[in-house]
């Protein structure tokens, strides 16, 4: 009898990452949890009314942020996070690069993740806002981590 279609599924992602079907599993929910991570970006001055409910002290902290696609925002954020959590990223096919570029094309259209160049995390920090919006990114990503009890 033929595996049932998630199962299936499961089973192919964790043959790719290397890991077991539980890790794979918590692995897959951790990337659906922080594909819209890139939203705690200038992303939020595009909805006058979003904006309206972020709080001076963040909108001071915004700094000299430029106008990034939320989903780009979400793959350069979540690589380095990624990075930080032990996931390796040594090239292209590493699991910090494959996982943020389903972040970054989860809308359908998947983007080059240029590790050295744009991605560069100095670029990031400048480009995404100051402390305040680094530090509410990187909580939501530690929140969405252990709800989903990811390895």
């Amino acid at each position: 009898m033929p595996l049932p279609k998630t199962q299936l599924r499961t089973r192919t992602a964790a043959g790719v990452l290397g890991l077991g079907e539980e890790a794979a599993r918590a692995v897959a929910m951790l990337t659906a949890g922080l594909h819209d991570l890139g939203k705690a970006t200038r992303f939020q001055a595009c909805e006058p009314g979003a904006w309206a409910l972020v709080s001076e002290r963040f909108k001071r902290d915004a700094g000299s942020w430029r106008v990034m696609r939320h989903e780009r925002a979400s793959m350069h954020v979540g690589h380095h996070v990624l990075e930080s959590w032990g996931y390796r990223l040594e090239g292209n096919d590493s699991p910090a690069v494959r996982i943020a570029q389903v972040l970054g094309g989860h809308h359908g259209r998947f983007l080059q993740l240029d590790v050295r160049g744009a991605a560069v995390w100095e670029r990031v920090q400048h480009e995404l806002g100051g402390p305040l919006w680094q530090e509410t990114r990187l909580r939501y990503a530690w929140q969405v981590r252990r709800l989903t009890g990811c390895p």
